[in-house]
């Protein structure tokens, strides 16, 4: 107003931009190894406000599937190889500010698999192979596969040429362990990862200086009655259809079993048995609210010899005890209602997935025992 009355209205608006993007909070994964870690975070923006369906998470580099319509994000990371891993998570606010945090995880399933190098997400790590022999030398040969982080499921073989002189199934980390005998001067072998999902080859090489070029070939057995025999492989109907060349008098291996003269080492009668029983545990997959309804966990065990496996889940006091020979036999364990597993059983939503671990250790009738070992199953509730 002026000093003659008149006056005047002036509106002004004032626009605040949002150039300050979401902050994100982690809670979970810790720092704590587990190799099946959960994602657990949260957003917070002071301004335009969250736009929640632009919620993003990769795990090296790979999106994993996990959406929210709030401002906290939980996810089952999955299994991951041992190593490091770098899980980002993204969200951008209605101003279009995007937040991002780069979590660096290291899973560590125990000390018996090897610590990924950092930056190794896909391909055949060997971390136990040997480079020299002696004649008739048996040697072990470990290694972990994995792509894009995770490790890799079915079934591994070493190959010498076009020949795979050995096959097993991977564990569920992704590690296997085959053991070869080496009787040539020089030995050209090639790990081999399951059909299908695309890992290249790893080529090993063993010289043996002192080799004369090969083993025995059908070394004479005893046989039931006292006379001798050739060595041929077991379920073989026509001896001299099966006769193959096996290192004398030394333990070699067939597959995961463990041989001597062309016979099942538990079954030579060589008191030379000083190798753990081989195992294999698979999960029978439940159709949906069974195993929520009667807390009975399915599964198939095979081991390599006649032997006792104990199996204990982690979480629950059920421990079964069974003697499989040679063989795949169904189990199942249930699961106590009062037990920690049990409670956590009864309060999963329907149709999650939870994680199963199970303690599993094997004997056989000479008292070699393998190491007590933590598998993971993930069961649909």
């Amino acid at each position: 107003t002026d000093a003659v009355g008149n006056s005047a209205v002036l509106d002004r608006t004032i626009v605040i931009g949002d150039d300050v993007a979401p902050v994100i909070e982690v809670a979970s994964p810790s720092a704590d190894g587990n190799p099946n870690p959960v994602l657990d975070v949260t957003a917070v923006d002071d301004f335009s406000g969250l736009d929640t369906p632009t919620w993003t998470v990769t795990v090296d580099g790979e999106v994993l599937v996990a959406a929210s319509e709030t401002s906290r994000i939980q996810a089952a990371i999955g299994l991951l190889a041992d190593g490091v891993h770098t899980i980002q998570v993204t969200i951008a606010d209605k101003a279009g500010n995007v937040g991002t945090k780069t979590i660096s995880y290291v899973a560590d399933s125990g000390p018996d698999v090897p610590q990924l190098p950092e930056g190794f997400i896909t391909g055949i790590y060997v971390f136990g192979a040997p480079t020299t022999s002696t004649p008739g030398e048996t040697h072990r040969f470990r290694a972990v596969m994995v792509k894009n982080g995770r490790p890799v499921t079915g079934r591994a073989e070493i190959r010498e040429g076009n020949d795979t002189i050995a096959s097993k199934e991977l564990e569920a980390n992704g590690t296997v362990d085959m053991a070869i005998t080496i009787n040539k001067l020089r030995t050209e072998l090639t790990y081999n990862g399951p059909s299908g999902v695309g890992l290249l080859p790893k080529t090993m090489i063993v010289d043996c200086p002192a080799c004369a070029g090969g083993g025995t070939k059908n070394p004479a057995l005893p046989s039931a009655n006292g006379t001798t025999g050739p060595a041929r492989e077991s379920g073989c109907a026509d001896p001299l259809a099966c006769t193959r060349t096996y290192p004398p008098n030394l333990v070699y291996y067939l597959g995961s079993i463990p041989m001597w003269n062309g016979v099942p080492l538990a079954e030579s009668g060589a008191d030379l048995d000083r190798v753990a029983p081989g195992w294999k545990l698979t999960l029978v997959q439940h159709g949906p609210g069974v195993f929520r309804r009667s807390r009975k966990l399915t599964l198939k065990l095979w081991t390599n010899e006649f032997s006792t496996v104990s199996l204990l889940p982690i979480g629950a006091k059920n421990r079964v005890t069974i003697s499989p020979r040679r063989k795949t036999r169904a189990i199942q364990l249930e699961i106590g209602a009062a037990t920690a597993l049990g409670r956590k059983l009864k309060a999963a939503k329907p149709g999650v997935l939870i994680p199963i671990r199970l303690r599993v250790v094997a004997s056989d009738r000479r008292g070699n025992r393998s190491a007590a070992k933590t598998v993971t199953f993930r069961v649909r509730v």
